[in-house]
């Protein structure tokens, strides 16, 4: 299964796996940021490993080139101990 990015109520939902298999398409798909903040929902991830946790750095990034930023929300719960294991847990606050 591949992931899905979706646009829906002004946010981007993400569904699917996000790992080391699947996220590499993704890197080079640009996503729009026309808003000061674009909420990316994560709430239909399935699983997400190391390479999502990058893919979702790389949007960060993405979105700060564009003088946005992204916001994401409904994360995994094996996301949010990635990301403090990382110490980049304050980047999904």
């Amino acid at each position: 299964m591949e992931p899905i990015i979706l646009m829906k109520d002004d946010s981007l939902m993400v569904s699917g796996p996000l790992t080391l298999k699947t996220v590499s398409k993704l890197f080079d798909q640009p996503l729009v940021f026309n808003s000061a903040a674009q909420v990316i929902d994560l709430k239909e991830v399935t699983h997400i490993d190391s390479a999502g946790l990058a893919l979702l750095i790389h949007w960060s990034h993405e979105a700060q080139r564009a003088q946005s930023r992204a916001v994401y929300c409904n994360l995994p719960e094996n996301l949010k101990e990635l990301a403090q294991l990382c110490m980049l847990d304050e980047m999904f606050r």
